[in-house]
């Protein structure tokens, strides 16, 4: 476990939009990531999701999430490697997915992350094996459902 501080990247949600999102919406910001601390993983995102109910969080409607938050990284499905762990249950190397999404590094407590199930995911396929798993075809067979078309 490295004891100097890793510089990251983050995306952060910088302001609310009017109308469809441009790159002004965003900002990307340098940060310092300390080695773990104790009951924390230390987590290095390999793929972070972007999906349709992300737009959503952008306003402050009444919804199912809550919006994001100026000023903070955006949060979203990601599939990490662990870089260092203080805590048990996770290994140098062990791939994990969380919700903690938009940033390069990270240190988080355990109870965030989960172990990647798939064995495709096991050999560098996890993009794939994520997007088989992620809500849109769910969403998809849901709002038909709805519609009266799957009937």
């Amino acid at each position: 476990m490295s004891h100097a501080p890793i510089t990251s990247r983050e995306i952060r949600f910088a302001n609310r939009p009017e109308g469809i999102p441009t790159a002004d919406t965003f900002s990307v910001a340098e940060v310092d990531v300390p080695s773990s601390p104790d009951g924390q993983v230390q987590v290095r995102n390999l793929w972070m999701s972007v999906d349709p109910y992300m737009r959503g969080r952008m306003r402050t409607r009444k919804s199912y999430v809550p919006p994001f938050e100026i000023g903070e990284p955006l949060q979203g499905g990601a599939i990490g490697r662990v870089e260092a762990s203080a805590c048990d249950g996770f290994a140098p190397g062990d791939l994990v997915q969380s919700m903690l999404g938009w940033r390069e590094v990270f240190n988080a407590p355990r109870p965030l992350f989960g172990r990647c199930p798939a064995p495709s995911c096991r050999r560098r396929r996890c993009s794939a094996s994520r997007a088989c798993r992620a809500s849109r075809p769910l969403s998809a067979w849901t709002r038909w459902r709805s519609c009266g078309q799957g009937r």
